[in-house]
């Protein structure tokens, strides 16, 4: 996963500079740090969208692992109330 935290903290930072390069009518530089924001937002914008693309690889595998493995009475470690295994309650 593409960690997204680095280009958000830059592009915080590059807005401050966009607003404090206004105030000082200093058009060029808020003109150069707003480019540079728009570079670290698209870097978020990838960002997300590779964590997207992750969840949804993982949530097919684990659909197709629910159709290949069927749920059976007893799974996911809860015990039988005798104490039995599952295998020996179903012969």
């Amino acid at each position: 996963m593409i960690d997204y935290s680095e280009p958000y903290l830059a592009a915080k930072k590059l807005l401050q500079d966009v607003h404090d390069a206004m105030l000082e009518q200093d058009y060029d530089g808020a003109l150069s740090a707003a480019f540079h924001a728009l570079v670290e937002v698209r870097m978020i914008h990838v960002a997300i969208l590779d964590a997207r693309e992750q969840q949804n690889a993982l949530r097919k595998q684990t659909e197709a692992l629910q159709k290949r493995v069927p749920a059976t009475e007893g799974a996911g470690g809860t015990p039988e109330p005798d104490g039995a295994s599952a295998s020996a309650t179903q012969a």
